[in-house]
């Protein structure tokens, strides 16, 4: 499963190998907040978050992009840009779409929700809004940091029902292989074997 910072340095990634996106700014955090951290260059790819979902065994997060670049004051050049970013962002939707079910084991949903805007955004810029979900394995019976204290302690018992030891998470227990034949393949076998661990 791919975190949400390896997959935001994948999005920073293809925008870095863009042809035009290279040479903006690429943002992930809240929309209001584009223009106040940082100096912006256009065109620009910003990246947010809506929700994210666990169902069983999958890990759903929802994106949301905004490709926009400035327009002229009289807007003569509002329809170029919007053509011009409708077409990167659904170049891009299909390379990450691509990249994340052929590399990385995930699953884009087949239909992206695209909505163009216009005077947004302190710059009063133009361009559209992409939203899809990126669905992964996540594997509830793992977990992947440290505990403490008893979550996830597993205690080993013998055929007896004696305590031979507990454990913590992220430890190893090695059961001591059988040395001592109980029986032999010339008579009838046993209906249960009981194998002591020390």
């Amino acid at each position: 499963m791919q975190s949400l910072n390896q997959l935001i340095q994948l999005f920073e990634d293809k925008k870095a190998n863009h042809t035009i996106l290279s040479n903006g700014t690429f943002y992930f955090g809240d929309p209001w907040e584009f223009s106040q951290s940082n100096e912006i260059t256009y065109p620009f790819w910003g990246c947010t978050l809506n929700n994210s979902v666990i169902n069983g065994n999958l890990a759903t997060t929802n994106f949301q992009f905004f490709f926009c670049d400035l327009v002229h004051k009289d807007e003569s050049n509002e329809t170029d840009v919007l053509s011009e970013l409708q077409i990167i962002a659904m170049d891009i939707y299909s390379q990450l779409k691509y990249d994340l079910e052929n590399y990385y084991d995930s699953t884009v949903n087949d239909s992206a929700q695209l909505n163009d805007f216009t005077a947004r955004f302190n710059d009063e810029v133009s361009g559209w809004e992409l939203s899809f979900n990126i669905s992964q394995f996540y594997d509830q019976s793992t977990c992947s940091t440290i505990s403490t204290g008893n979550a996830g302690r597993v205690t080993i018992i013998d055929s007896d029902g004696n305590v031979l030891e507990y454990l913590n998470p992220n430890t190893t227990y090695t059961v001591t292989q059988l040395t001592t034949l109980l029986q032999d393949l010339n008579t009838t076998p046993p209906t249960t074997i009981i194998q002591d661990l020390t």
